[in-house]
Protein backbone atom coordinates (compact mmCIF):
# COMPACT_ATOMS: atom_id res chain seq x y z
CA UNK A 1 0.00 0.00 0.00
CA UNK A 2 1.56 3.27 -1.12
CA UNK A 3 1.16 6.44 0.89
CA UNK A 4 0.39 9.53 -1.13
CA UNK A 5 3.20 12.11 -0.51
CA UNK A 6 0.79 14.96 0.28
CA UNK A 7 -1.14 12.84 2.74
CA UNK A 8 2.10 11.73 4.41
CA UNK A 9 3.27 15.33 4.67
CA UNK A 10 0.08 16.43 6.41
CA UNK A 11 0.24 13.51 8.79
CA UNK A 12 3.92 14.10 9.54
CA UNK A 13 3.33 17.81 10.22
CA UNK A 14 0.31 17.06 12.39
CA UNK A 15 2.43 14.67 14.45
CA UNK A 16 5.28 17.21 14.56
CA UNK A 17 2.98 20.00 15.75
CA UNK A 18 1.46 17.76 18.41
CA UNK A 19 4.89 16.65 19.62
CA UNK A 20 6.10 20.24 19.72
CA UNK A 21 3.13 21.36 21.77
CA UNK A 22 4.00 18.66 24.28
CA UNK A 23 7.65 19.70 24.47
CA UNK A 24 7.16 23.46 24.52
CA UNK A 25 4.89 23.62 27.52
CA UNK A 26 7.68 25.65 29.14
CA UNK A 27 7.32 29.16 30.49
CA UNK A 28 8.82 31.95 28.45
CA UNK A 29 8.07 35.44 27.22
CA UNK A 30 6.18 35.18 23.95
CA UNK A 31 3.50 37.80 23.85
CA UNK A 32 1.21 35.84 21.58
CA UNK A 33 2.43 37.70 18.50
CA UNK A 34 3.98 35.57 15.81
CA UNK A 35 6.48 35.91 13.04
CA UNK A 36 7.37 33.40 10.36
CA UNK A 37 10.64 35.17 9.53
CA UNK A 38 13.39 36.38 11.86
CA UNK A 39 14.61 39.95 11.90
CA UNK A 40 17.83 40.50 9.97
CA UNK A 41 20.92 40.16 12.20
CA UNK A 42 21.73 43.88 11.92
CA UNK A 43 18.20 45.00 12.85
CA UNK A 44 18.38 44.16 16.55
CA UNK A 45 21.55 45.92 17.67
CA UNK A 46 19.98 47.18 20.91
CA UNK A 47 19.20 44.61 23.60
CA UNK A 48 15.57 43.70 24.02
CA UNK A 49 13.74 44.95 27.08
CA UNK A 50 11.27 42.07 27.02
CA UNK A 51 10.61 40.70 30.48
CA UNK A 52 9.26 37.17 30.84
CA UNK A 53 5.81 36.98 32.34
CA UNK A 54 4.53 34.01 34.28
CA UNK A 55 2.75 31.48 32.10
CA UNK A 56 4.07 33.01 28.88
CA UNK A 57 5.17 30.71 26.09
CA UNK A 58 8.67 30.27 24.66
CA UNK A 59 9.64 31.35 21.18
CA UNK A 60 9.82 28.39 18.81
CA UNK A 61 12.57 28.45 16.17
CA UNK A 62 11.98 25.98 13.34
CA UNK A 63 15.05 25.10 11.23
CA UNK A 64 14.60 23.32 7.90
CA UNK A 65 16.73 20.53 6.53
CA UNK A 66 18.84 20.31 3.40
CA UNK A 67 17.06 20.50 0.03
CA UNK A 68 14.21 22.45 1.67
CA UNK A 69 13.46 25.98 2.76
CA UNK A 70 11.65 27.69 5.61
CA UNK A 71 8.30 27.34 3.84
CA UNK A 72 8.42 23.61 4.56
CA UNK A 73 7.35 24.56 8.12
CA UNK A 74 4.26 26.57 7.03
CA UNK A 75 1.75 24.05 8.40
CA UNK A 76 3.54 23.77 11.74
CA UNK A 77 3.95 27.57 11.97
CA UNK A 78 0.21 28.01 11.50
CA UNK A 79 -0.66 25.44 14.16
CA UNK A 80 1.76 26.88 16.69
CA UNK A 81 0.63 30.46 16.07
CA UNK A 82 -2.99 29.39 16.66
CA UNK A 83 -1.81 28.11 20.06
CA UNK A 84 -0.29 31.53 20.86
CA UNK A 85 3.40 30.81 20.26
CA UNK A 86 5.84 33.21 18.69
CA UNK A 87 7.41 31.29 15.81
CA UNK A 88 10.55 32.02 13.81
CA UNK A 89 11.40 29.96 10.72
CA UNK A 90 14.72 31.28 9.37
CA UNK A 91 15.92 30.43 5.89
CA UNK A 92 19.39 28.92 6.01
CA UNK A 93 21.86 29.90 3.29
CA UNK A 94 22.99 26.26 3.03
CA UNK A 95 26.66 27.24 2.80
CA UNK A 96 27.91 24.66 5.24
CA UNK A 97 27.35 23.55 8.80
CA UNK A 98 29.70 26.10 10.37
CA UNK A 99 28.24 29.03 8.44
CA UNK A 100 24.61 28.03 8.96
CA UNK A 101 25.22 27.37 12.67
CA UNK A 102 26.91 30.76 13.09
CA UNK A 103 23.94 32.48 11.40
CA UNK A 104 21.46 30.70 13.68
CA UNK A 105 23.58 31.44 16.78
CA UNK A 106 23.51 35.13 15.78
CA UNK A 107 19.74 35.00 15.45
CA UNK A 108 19.42 33.26 18.84
CA UNK A 109 21.53 35.94 20.52
CA UNK A 110 18.85 38.47 19.54
CA UNK A 111 16.01 36.53 21.19
CA UNK A 112 15.95 37.35 24.90
CA UNK A 113 13.14 34.92 25.71
CA UNK A 114 13.38 31.18 26.34
CA UNK A 115 13.69 29.37 23.01
CA UNK A 116 12.77 25.90 21.83
CA UNK A 117 14.88 24.96 18.79
CA UNK A 118 13.41 22.48 16.33
CA UNK A 119 15.49 21.04 13.50
CA UNK A 120 14.57 18.69 10.69
CA UNK A 121 17.34 16.47 9.30
CA UNK A 122 20.34 18.73 8.52
CA UNK A 123 18.63 21.38 10.67
CA UNK A 124 19.21 19.08 13.66
CA UNK A 125 22.96 19.39 13.23
CA UNK A 126 22.63 23.15 12.79
CA UNK A 127 20.58 23.63 15.99
CA UNK A 128 22.92 21.39 17.97
CA UNK A 129 25.89 23.57 17.04
CA UNK A 130 24.05 26.89 17.33
CA UNK A 131 22.67 26.07 20.79
CA UNK A 132 26.16 25.69 22.26
CA UNK A 133 26.57 28.62 24.62
CA UNK A 134 23.11 30.05 23.92
CA UNK A 135 21.61 30.80 27.34
CA UNK A 136 18.10 31.28 26.02
CA UNK A 137 17.75 27.77 24.56
CA UNK A 138 15.60 25.54 26.77
CA UNK A 139 15.11 22.52 24.50
CA UNK A 140 16.20 20.94 21.24
CA UNK A 141 13.71 18.91 19.21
Amino acid sequence: MAIHPRRFRRTRHAVTATALLGVIGLSGCASGGASAQPPPPQAAAAPSAQVPSEGAKPTVVLVHGAFADASSWDGVVTRLQKQGYTVVAPALAMRGLASDSAYLASLLSQIKCPVVLVGHSYGGAVISNAATGADSVRALV
